[in-house]
């Protein structure tokens, strides 16, 4: 029997004391009939058609899963777990259980077959860009390897009994990138014998970061979003270390401070510029000195 000719199917068995007995034979019956899932809903005495293909369809693609469980798929997250490109994420249910499930399944926006493990206890991936990079422990947690940034997203954990009951957790995982090391450098402002005011600037790339600006002679500074600091000194020498973080990892950078009012970053490389109105007060002091020699 194909799948279309079950469009919507819903057996209302309501005022028979066996209904859920004789809706469990049915349901294992039309599975193996026609190769897709049926959830039993016991409290409403429905059972209700999941167009799910089986472990050796092709495209990985399945409909939603009834009215039923789309709702449930579409509730809050029950976890979320944060990942490294290139690394490796743990997709777990919240709840550990002892109950051994009939079946579970594992899906992306709840429409991509991920992995399958049937009631004999054989696990199946699907041919997708997942391949190779699935692995399914019995406890039903799912390990992502080779993370890639487009592996973010809404994930589904589908856990059914051998009556047909089903339950349904959301995991949502997001993917970052490593924070390289910040680019660093100083604009200065206005620079004299007795203050350098300028603006440090730190830079990374990335979206989804936060700055901080730390110095051994200062407060810290509370986190911002924007990567710019201003800073006015005294002849004092000084370092300001910029650190860029997000979940996953952090990386630093920093800028030294000598006077009257030079810059250079930690591997002393050049790293300030100055501004056309300092430019402009440095020729005019050297004009004044030149006229009083």
């Amino acid at each position: 029997m194909s799948p279309k000719a079950l469009p919507n199917l819903a057996l209302n068995t309501a005022r028979d004391g066996a209904a859920t007995a004789s809706l469990g034979t049915l349901r294992q019956r039309l599975s193996t009939l026609t190769g897709n899932n049926f959830f039993l809903m016991p409290k409403l005495n429905f059972l209700c058609l999941s167009v799910n293909p089986s472990p050796l369809g092709q495209a990985g693609q399945a409909a939603p899963v009834s009215t039923f469980s789309a709702a449930q798929a579409r509730q809050k997250p029950s976890s979320e777990v944060v990942g490294a490109v290139h690394g490796v994420a743990y997709l777990s249910p919240s709840l550990q259980s002892t109950i051994s499930y009939h079946e579970v399944h594992w899906r992306r926006n709840d429409t991509l077959n991920l992995a399958i493990r049937d009631s004999s206890g054989k696990v199946w991936y699907r041919n997708n860009s997942y391949r190779g990079r699935l692995e399914l422990f019995p406890n039903n947690t799912l390990k992502i390897s080779r993370l890639q940034k487009n592996d973010s997203s809404m994930y589904q954990l589908y856990l059914e009994d051998e009556m047909g009951k089903g339950l349904i957790e959301n995991v949502l995982l997001t993917v970052y990138e490593l924070v390289p090391k910040p680019t660093v450098k100083a604009k200065v402002v206005m620079g004299n014998p007795e203050r350098c005011e300028a603006t440090l600037e730190c830079s990374v790339g990335l979206e989804g970061v936060t700055y901080e600006w730390i110095s051994p002679s200062q407060f810290q500074w509370d986190r911002v979003s924007a990567s710019e600091l201003h800073v006015s000194l005294n002849t004092s020498p000084d370092t300001y270390t910029c650190r860029v973080s997000n979940p996953v990892s952090s990386n630093n950078a920093s800028l030294i401070y000598r006077h009257p009012c030079s810059w250079t970053d930690e591997s002393s490389s050049a790293t300030s510029c100055t501004t056309t109105s300092v430019l402009v007060a440095l020729a005019l002091q050297l004009l004044l000195l030149l006229a009083l020699a």
